[in-house]
């Protein structure tokens, strides 16, 4: 695949919907009828992608409408956009919206399938859209819509969102930042420290994202301490590439409000939504103080506040799910009984009456609140085998 050549134009289908952008070229770019505009993150100015320089930073906007060939002067503006022989600025119009039809790559885990409809596409020059981010080198995405009989592929345009700042992508966030759920299990994989995870193994995530099945296009949240990951500082927000299939290994990158690189932001919270199973509307919050780095410093999560049910077993529970922050900065209360088969001579239940009965730290490091039925102060009630709903909330 060769970018900025072969007759584009010729093969794009426009499909009626979308937006128009009208936008000040980047000097000395090329645009040919059709091919994908990008621009970059923070800066108005239109571009293509280019497989011989890719891009980490660039928002898909759309295909050009020019009618033939066109490359940008390079004389600049102060801004840094072309200008023409009358110091005009020079620019180009782009359509968004549904558009066909693409180049994928020929075969490998980069060639898109009919099978991939709804999951990101991401542009590896100017005619060609890849299944994956090759190695974290690609950003600018689309959606796939279809791929026809000849293996051209549709791709439908997300807008991006136009800040002061310049263009954002679509799915960026501004606080309080949401995910759907919380991965409580995850397989062996490469890619940390570079903001994208992708599964040895192959096959679907299923339901390990505490009950729930992830789809394409998810933000999962990941602690710190989650079996196979390989440092605490590749804890935090992921958006599922895709959610893995027979033959196809999952694949998970940072939303584009949680960038690799980026200061992790002081006291950011991420909230969890409603259908998970243990962790249903959680908060989770960072711990990290001004400075830290995301994918090089660990942000420190731990959740605000967890209530769960468990029975007693000869008089106590250690619960391990639950990150905790400072064994001195933490509340372990037991708050009703719900069943269970209570022992008549039990007069509370509360947290282990010695040092042991809190270890704070992260999940897998030994990390235990132990409940407890007392008669009096430290003297625990072997027979009760209570069912409690306790709460473990994190200051």
């Amino acid at each position: 695949m060769t970018a900025l050549s072969g007759p584009v134009g010729a093969l794009r289908e426009t499909i009626p919907g979308g937006s128009v952008y009208t936008l000040q070229a980047r000097p000395s770019t090329t645009f040919r009828k059709g091919a994908i505009v990008v621009a970059r993150i923070g800066s108005n100015l239109v571009e293509v992608p280019l497989s011989a320089a890719p891009r980490t930073d660039l928002v898909a906007l759309g295909v050009v409408r020019a009618t033939n060939a066109y490359t940008s002067d390079s004389a600049t503006d102060s801004g840094g956009g072309a200008i023409d022989a009358n110091s005009q600025p020079e620019n180009i119009t782009a359509d968004s919206g549904v558009k066909g039809w693409f180049s994928t790559a020929a075969s490998g885990a980069n060639k898109i399938t009919d099978a991939m409809r709804g999951q990101y596409a991401y542009a590896y020059d100017d005619d060609t859209w890849y299944a994956t981010d090759n190695g974290g080198t690609l950003s600018a995405r689309a959606y796939v819509d279809s791929v026809r009989a000849d293996g051209r592929v549709a791709v439908r345009f997300d807008p991006p969102r136009l800040t002061p700042a310049g263009f954002g992508p679509a799915a960026s966030q501004s606080p309080p930042f949401v995910a759907r759920g919380v991965l409580t299990t995850l397989g062996a994989n490469t890619g940390t420290t570079t903001g994208t995870l992708t599964i040895t193994a192959t096959g679907a995530l299923s339901t390990v994202l505490d009950g729930l099945t992830p789809a394409a296009g998810d933000v999962v949240f990941i602690p710190e301490g989650t079996t196979n990951l390989a440092a605490d500082s590749d804890a935090g927000p992921y958006e599922v590439l895709n959610p893995g299939a027979t033959g196809v290994s999952p694949v998970l990158t940072r939303p584009a409000w949680w960038k690799t690189g980026a200061p992790i932001p002081e006291a950011a919270e991420i909230k969890i939504g409603a259908g998970g199973t243990l962790y249903p509307n959680t908060v989770w919050f960072t711990s990290a103080v001004k400075g830290k780095l995301i994918d090089t410093d660990s942000a420190a999560w731990f959740p605000r506040k967890v209530i769960q049910q468990v029975t007693l077993s000869s008089g106590f529970k250690a619960i391990t799910n639950v990150p905790i922050r400072d064994v001195t900065k933490v509340a372990v209360t037991a708050t009703m009984i719900t069943g269970g088969t209570p022992a008549a001579s039990t007069t509370s239940y509360q947290t282990k009456s010695s040092a042991a009965g809190i270890v704070a730290g992260k999940l897998g490091s030994g990390v235990s609140a132990t409940v407890e039925a007392q008669s009096v102060a430290g003297t625990i009630v072997n027979t009760d085998a209570a069912k409690l709903n306790v709460s473990i909330e994190n200051l």
